[in-house]
């Protein structure tokens, strides 16, 4: 205190009337050219509010206006990353003719909206008016909507309030509303208030996208199944368009199939005939795949276990199917499982009975190559038609 009674006390005005004119230059004049209208009339503001009022006065003016400039900007932003309906997202079940071709003449039905961000009240009202919107077009027949909230990082106790009047809403008109990879914390603030399915008859909740989308795919072909048995018993006209596509459709899987049953039969003295049950697994994930597995009966699922330890399923086998082919061509290490979900037969073909049969007789292993190659270029064909869907 003695020493500073030595300093001129000019200076340290003189300091000070420089700190302030500096900074009042740089917020007053120099950021007006750089930052929005908005943030500049608060920073006017504040300035006013100092002045006239007091300082605590204007940091709290200041504070309260950029919290309601925030949320003004932030329920601006749209939580929809992506729409996606029937036609540009399916299950990994495989599916008869019928079935594919019924999912793809009621594509409209079925609606996934990828959800991503924060979600809190502002957000949250605009995604009830977008979904409600959506659900009331006059061009869509909505039965099954999913929400994945896989991207969502967070959501506000407050913004569950419009989740709960949107189940409400599709169950007045009878719509399914499908949750899907809720987190902990997510389940935990829902089931805070009731927005449950044990509370909503029309809200269910899966774990992952692909079971969510084969539950609502199930319900689509049962419902419809039925009104066409129904139109027939009524002795009412069938869509043309519809018989036509299915039609056209299995008489292209008939000719597989029946490549498929002749190729295995002539094929029996170098496949072994495997009685499979539920539960048992073809291969591992990462185990060096040399056998080529002849689907003749029964179900197989191919998952992929991921870094976390979850389990990813990536298609469901059914009848004249084949699995291990790629594998077993490219000498490369599984990259999934294949396990038994329904018990049936399968025809295992060794990478040593393999090589025997390109000796023995090449032209058919030749057929079978031929197979591989139709069916490997079927799947290539439905993903091709999926992705370019999804890119449109």
């Amino acid at each position: 205190g003695a020493f500073l009674s030595f300093f001129p006390k000019f200076v340290a005005g003189g300091l000070l009337l420089f700190l302030g004119t500096s900074m009042l230059k740089e917020w007053i004049v120099d950021s007006r050219k750089s930052i929005s209208k908005i943030d500049y009339g608060i920073i006017v503001g504040i300035v006013l509010i100092v002045e006239f009022f007091g300082f605590l006065e204007g940091v709290a003016i200041g504070i309260v206006a950029s919290v309601v400039i925030f949320v003004f900007r932030y329920s601006s932003i749209n939580i929809i990353k992506n729409i996606l309906d029937g036609t540009h997202i399916r299950s990994s079940k495989d599916r008869p003719i019928t079935d594919q071709r019924m999912l793809d003449y009621h594509a409209d039905q079925l609606l996934v909206l990828q959800l991503q961000g924060f979600i809190f009240f502002g957000t949250a009202n605009s995604l009830y008016e977008n979904v409600k919107g959506l659900a009331s077009s006059d061009d869509k027949h909505l039965e099954y909507i999913v929400l994945d909230l896989k991207l969502v990082q967070g959501i506000d106790s407050s913004a569950v309030k419009s989740f709960v009047k949107l189940a409400k809403y599709f169950e007045k008109k009878d719509v399914s509303l499908v949750l899907v990879n809720l987190s902990e914390k997510l389940r935990v603030t829902f089931e805070a208030d009731g927005f449950t399915s044990n509370n909503y008859k029309t809200l269910h909740e899966f774990n992952d996208l692909d079971h969510a989308t084969e539950y609502c795919e199930d319900q689509i072909i049962k419902t419809e199944s039925e009104k066409l048995q129904q139109a027939k018993l009524d002795g009412k006209d069938v869509d043309s368009d519809l018989m036509q596509a299915v039609y056209s459709d299995m008489m292209a899987a008939l000719d597989i199939q029946v490549l498929f049953e002749s190729l295995t039969e002539r094929m029996k003295p170098y496949l072994e005939k495997l009685d499979v049950t539920k539960g048992d697994q073809l291969f591992r994930q990462n185990e060096l795949s040399t056998d080529i597995y002849f689907i003749v009966r029964g179900q197989v699922t191919v998952s992929r276990t991921n870094r976390e330890g979850k389990a990813m399923r990536i298609r469901t086998l059914g009848p004249w199917t084949i699995t291990g082919e790629l594998g077993a061509f490219l000498a490369y290490r599984s990259p999934y499982d294949a396990d038994i979900v329904k018990g049936g037969i399968v025809q295992k073909l060794s990478a040593e009975n393999r090589s025997r049969m390109e000796t023995d007789d090449p032209d058919l292993a030749s057929e079978f190559q031929r197979l591989i190659i139709i069916m490997l270029g079927n799947q290539l064909m439905k993903t091709s038609r999926v992705v370019g869907n999804i890119k449109n």
